[in-house]
């Protein structure tokens, strides 16, 4: 619960930082080179070459631009969806300590014996059925929380990571 979710963030604006590069580049390629095909002054195979070459990497640098939006918003739904997920593991966490549990860092759910009085102890201590009771709860909140951090992991890797490796695997097939 101590990842820095933010850098998702941080690099989803460094990811639209970049298509911005690639459109100025784009532009720029536009202006000055693709530019020379298009005067009356070449003609023949050679500026026919030429035309379909520099439109095409025209387009590399326009599919370049299209990657680095879908990579940025990945990583912002990716970002959302983990800090949704790491709300919920926290609010699960809360809910234990109020119904008097402790939660480790690891996730370990124990129940708080700080909470009792020393008569409390005692009667604890000395009722086989109280202490059935409570290793009951702690099981099911230990069983909440074991759920609510596994919904995070995997939403880590099949979310978040398995959305990348698709992109990365589709872009990969077409070619771009």
């Amino acid at each position: 619960m101590s990842t820095n979710l933010g850098l998702l963030t941080t690099a989803a604006a460094k990811w639209d930082a970049m298509a911005g590069e690639f459109k100025q580049v784009q532009t720029r390629y536009g202006d000055t080179v693709q530019k020379i095909v298009m005067r009356d002054n070449w003609s023949g195979v050679s500026a026919g070459v030429a035309r379909t070459k520099f439109t095409a990497t025209r387009y590399e640098y326009a599919a370049a631009q299209n990657q680095a939006k879908a990579i940025a918003s990945l990583l912002r739904g990716g970002h959302e969806q983990l800090t949704d997920l790491k709300k919920k593991l926290e609010s699960a966490r809360d809910d234990a300590i109020a119904a008097g549990m402790t939660v480790s860092e690891q996730g370990h759910v124990a129940f708080d014996y700080s909470k009792l009085t020393a008569a409390e102890r005692s009667a604890y201590h000395h009722d086989p059925d109280g202490q059935a009771a409570f290793r009951t709860a702690v099981g099911k909140w230990q069983k909440h929380i074991d759920d609510r951090v596994r919904v995070v992991s995997e939403a880590q890797h099949d979310s978040v990571l398995g959305e990348f490796q698709d992109f990365v695997r589709s872009d990969s097939r077409a070619g771009v």
